[in-house]
């Protein structure tokens, strides 16, 4: 069963938490063990909240969870809190029985005794309405004076009697659970894992920032002003109109504006200096021209300079802000962004200068000027570039932000490494897994490997796999071959071994054929929800029915899960009249 689900969208998460939860409660019903749905719902929904590692527990996050979170959102209205441990400490047992347990958690035996421990503060907080979250506070209080919180009419007349004084309510604390609720509350406060990314240092970007086209024209200008006589000025320090002339028969600087713009940056950078009505080289920086990663540095911390002469410093600053916002958005989107999504992210943004998309898009514009973004498509999409990269990971160290790199994961579990290189383009991917490989034995990461095709339940995580474990030459491949007598993940197993012409097509059995078709299907519904099936629904009704009759002969554990998502949402309903008839023979079969 997949556990890692940093980065993925909350709705992905919650199938996969339901379905895991369902796994739990059954484990634990057959051994009589407590099993509070609310309770292991709220464990995970925080594990989810924190890193989207579900898997993954030590006493410091299970601290966190049962006196922090548990105090804040778990309601319990009627039933003693007694429960509540109980039921963490199952989940944490079923997630060992299951082979679940990330291999960074803390060995049960100790998270066992921390629980234990820290009953009595548990107690004490869950009893204490200033640790409860506002949604809390109200139901309990609207309880305690016998109103249902779940029905609206009567919630509404409790909280009309408390607004005009007739019920009372303890000032005190509701005081104390506004204002953090007001100012933020960062123990519950969602807080999703930045995305990965791929930084070079700046010894290999000398190139990249020797193509800037912002450098470039700074280093044709920089080098034309003569050191003795330099150029001429206007009265207003802009450049005499002849040397203007001059300067726009070079490719470079032909254009105005840009002359203009590489002027005031050069004069920012002292890289040129007006005396005397004319300008002149500063000799003192002539090294920095022959150093393109340092003059490109320099010139990126002055991004707005050439606005200070005709805007206060307000817009000036608000220029700035832009500029890091639209970084940082395309950066938060995986290193690359459409033009549409951006703007939709900026709304969100405070400090966005208004005036529509116009001033955004210039500021886009100027960023690709200094190297930092590579405008596609006639404009409509961003990527972020290596210059890009750098640049962010500055702004967000200054702020005190996390970032993580391809080496960061490289010291991390397979699955945690399949799960976050996905999203990235081909080329990072590759890098991460390189850096992977090179930090454990290939034995090592050949077992881990295999051990997450065997446990995953995630057919894309599976798939990436066996890609990492083609890598390793032919003990890798042999790998792969060895899961194909495995119940699960022996079928894809099998079509990666016929894709990559390690198996002739003809060597697939009939079985691992439907069970591919299945896993495929499967994967895209746990992914995308209900507009799965309504893109299966696309197929010839023929295909469709077909399909839903191989599903049965599969074997599959997600058979029933895929029959009561075609039943309630396939938009035919006489393919979901099919699905739920499938469904019942399926239920209907004998067990061992």
């Amino acid at each position: 069963m997949r556990m890692v689900y940093a980065g993925a969208s909350r709705a992905e998460f919650v199938r996969a938490r339901d379905r895991l939860l369902e796994h739990f409660v059954s484990w634990a019903n057959t051994l009589g063990r407590p099993a509070d749905l609310l309770v292991a719902q709220a464990a995970l929904d925080f594990r989810f909240n924190r890193d989207g590692l579900l898997g993954r527990w030590t006493i410091d996050r299970l601290r966190d969870t049962v006196l922090v979170w548990f105090p804040r959102k778990l309601i319990l209205l009627a039933e003693p809190p007694t429960h509540v441990l109980a039921t963490v400490a199952a989940l944490l047992d079923y997630l060992g029985d299951a082979d679940l347990l990330d291999e960074r958690s803390d060995p049960l035996p100790q998270l066992h005794r921390a629980l234990d421990e820290v009953a009595p503060e548990f107690t004490a907080a869950m009893a204490d309405p200033r640790n409860f979250g506002v949604s809390k506070f109200w139901a309990t209080t609207m309880a305690q004076h016998g109103v249902d919180p779940t029905d609206p009419d009567a919630a509404e007349r409790f909280m009309a009697q408390v607004r005009i004084g007739a019920t009372d309510v303890d000032p005190e604390v509701l005081a104390t659970v506004e204002r953090r609720r007001t100012a933020g509350d960062p123990s519950v406060a969602w807080n999703p894992p930045p995305p990965v990314m791929a930084v070079q240092e700046w010894e290999e970007l000398g190139d990249d920032a020797a193509r800037c086209p912002v450098v470039i024209r700074l280093r044709r200008f920089v080098e034309w002003v003569d050191w003795d006589d330099g150029c001429a000025l206007t009265p207003r320090g802009d450049l005499a109109p002849a040397v203007a002339a001059e300067l726009a028969r070079l490719p470079e600087l032909a254009d105005p504006a840009q002359l203009r713009d590489t002027v005031l940056l050069a004069k920012a950078l002292w890289l040129v200096r007006a005396r005397k009505g004319r300008l002149y080289r500063v000799r003192s920086a002539a090294p920095v021209l022959h150093q393109p990663f340092w003059l490109w540095r320099r010139a990126v911390d002055k991004i707005v300079v050439d606005r200070q002469r005709f805007r206060g410093r307000e817009a000036v600053r608000i220029e700035t802000e832009m500029h890091h916002a639209v970084l940082v958005s395309v950066y938060s989107a995986g290193g690359s962004l459409t033009v549409d999504r951006l703007e939709e992210m900026l709304r969100r943004v405070d400090g966005v200068p208004k005036g529509g998309m116009s001033r955004v898009t210039a500021g886009v514009h100027r960023l690709a000027e200094f190297g930092l973004l590579d405008v596609r498509a006639g404009g409509a999409e961003m990527l972020l570039l290596p210059l890009g990269a750098y640049a962010v990971r500055e702004l967000l160290g200054q702020a005190g932000l996390p970032v993580i790199g391809l080496d960061d994961l490289a010291r991390e579990t397979a699955e945690v490494l399949v799960a976050r290189l996905a999203p990235l383009r081909p080329e990072l991917f590759e890098r991460g897994i390189d850096a992977w490989l090179r930090a454990r034995d290939q034995a090592i990461a050949i077992e881990e490997l295999t051990a997450l095709a065997r446990r995953t339940d995630d057919l894309g995580h599976r798939v990436m796999a066996y890609r990492i474990l083609d890598r390793c030459g032919t003990a890798g491949t042999d790998a792969v071959a060895a899961l194909r007598d495995h119940s699960t993940a022996g079928p894809s197993a099998a079509a990666w071994l016929v894709n990559a012409h390690v198996l002739p097509e003809e060597a697939l059995t009939e079985r691992e054929r439907r069970y591919t078709k299945v896993d495929a299907v499967l994967s895209g519904v746990r992914r995308d929800g209900e507009d799965a099936v309504v893109a299966f629904a696309a197929l010839p009704a023929s295909a469709q029915l077909d399909f839903l009759d191989q599903v049965l002969t599969t074997g599959h554990p997600g058979t029933a899960e895929l029959l009561r998502v075609f039943a309630v949402a396939h938009p035919d309903p006489d393919i979901a009249e099919a699905a739920e008839r499938a469904l019942v023979r399926f239920r209907a079969k004998p067990t061992l």
